[in-house]
C-alpha cells in the first residue's frame, strides 16, 4: 500500500511535469525527496516558493504530500517513519523527529 502511494505521487508529478515541460522542476522535486525526505513545515513552504519548485506548488498542494507527524501521532498515538515513502513530513514542536 505505501509503495503504491509513493508510486502514484511520483507518477502524477512526472506526468504533470511532462505535460507542461517542467524538466527542471521534476529534477528539483526528485532531489528534494531523496536528499531531504523529512522537513519542518516552514522549510517545506519556503522550498515551494523557490524558483525550481514554484511551478509544482499547486499540484503538490492538491496531492497533499505533506504529512504532519505531530498530528499523525496524535491521531494514531505513535509516530510512523514515512521517509521511505518519499513523503515530506514535519518535525515535532521541539524540532526533533520521532520515529
Amino acid at each position: 500500500m505505501e509503495a503504491q502511494v509513493q508510486e502514484s505521487v511520483l507518477r502524477d508529478v512526472l506526468q504533470y511535469c511532462r505535460s507542461y515541460q517542467l524538466k527542471d522542476a521534476y529534477r528539483a522535486f526528485r532531489l528534494l525527496i531523496i536528499s531531504k525526505p523529512t522537513l519542518h513545515y516552514s522549510e517545506y513552504r519556503k522550498l515551494l516558493s523557490s524558483d525550481e519548485l514554484r511551478p509544482l506548488r499547486e499540484l503538490l498542494s492538491r496531492l497533499e504530500i505533506y504529512v504532519d507527524m505531530v498530528k499523525l501521532a496524535e491521531d494514531n498515538e505513535k509516530y510512523y517513519n514515512s521517509s521511505s515513502l518519499g513523503l515530506i513530513v514535519a518535525a515535532d514542536k521541539l524540532g526533533k523527529l520521532n520515529y
